[in-house]
């Protein structure tokens, strides 16, 4: 598999929490054939139930990398999550999304409620939580 496949195909990333509940990743995407090309680069931080994303060198116009779910792991936590949502980077909407907690593997699992995958040139930052101890980022009135 080049970095050309993965342009295409949608990527899971999976979070390992470490015990202060973080994590962090880098994804870089290219054609996979030309020396010269748009390519792109993102950084992501997991912490205080928000998955952040930071544009390092992005285009615009960008179809590269499409994100499929994110898998939290060591997310014991998070198992009583009642709400989980995505910001747009365009307009700062707020879209909900899909949120299943596995009790055997102790994971959170969030992706779109269609399937489809979450196109990263247009993904701000995920949220979720429990409502009931959180600050629930999906109703905040922008």
């Amino acid at each position: 598999m080049t970095t050309g496949d993965l342009t295409d195909a949608p990527l899971t990333f999976i979070a390992n929490r470490d015990d202060n509940g973080a994590a962090s990743m880098k994804i870089y995407l290219d054609d996979g054939i030309s020396t010269t090309q748009d390519t792109e680069w993102y950084e992501f931080i997991l912490s205080g139930n928000s998955l952040k994303k930071w544009d390092v060198q992005s285009s615009p116009n960008s179809q590269k990398g499409h994100l499929d779910k994110l898998v939290i792991t060591n997310a014991g936590d998070l198992n009583e999550t009642n709400f989980a949502c995505m910001t747009a980077f365009s307009d700062w909407t707020h879209s909900d999304l899909k949120y299943e907690y596995d009790n055997v593997t102790m994971t959170l699992s969030i992706s779109l409620d269609s399937g489809e995958p979450i196109e990263l040139n247009e993904l701000r930052d995920i949220h979720f939580g429990n409502d009931k101890k959180d600050i629930n980022m999906c109703k905040l009135d922008m």
